[in-house]
């Protein structure tokens, strides 16, 4: 699975293809709606792309790898041995971070609470 936008769009196509309910699923208007109606989807589909944009960020960020805030935090809790060791690795964080998202590694961590968050908030829509 990826992250982002375009793979929650494209996951969401092809699940809920050929079903009728698929349109107000992603909260378009269907077929004879008004201006209203169009408008209001507009937005909708803005205020979940602005969500989903939020999350995964703030997921992102809360990795626990020393460059990031999660990392940051982790030294900070950590008994001081441990946390003086991960301290040692923020120089390479970056490289490995990179690795990690070419890899496609990052995606399994961050899927699992960003798919549990974005259920939490827009399970509604």
């Amino acid at each position: 699975m990826r992250i982002g936008p375009c793979r929650s769009a494209t996951w969401d196509s092809q699940r809920y293809a050929g079903q009728p309910e698929a349109p107000q699923r992603w909260g378009l208007p269907g077929p004879g709606s008004s201006g209203a109606a169009n408008y209001l989807g507009a937005v909708v589909l803005m205020a979940q792309s602005g969500i989903l944009i939020n999350v995964v960020l703030a997921v992102f960020n809360a990795f626990p790898l020393p460059p990031l805030d999660g990392g940051r935090v982790m030294v900070g809790l950590l008994p001081h041995a441990l946390s003086v060791k991960l301290a040692r690795i923020e120089p390479f964080g970056f490289i490995i971070l990179i690795v990690l998202l070419m890899t496609h590694t990052l995606d399994y961590i961050i899927d699992p609470p960003t798919e549990f968050l974005l259920k939490l908030y827009l399970g509604a829509f």
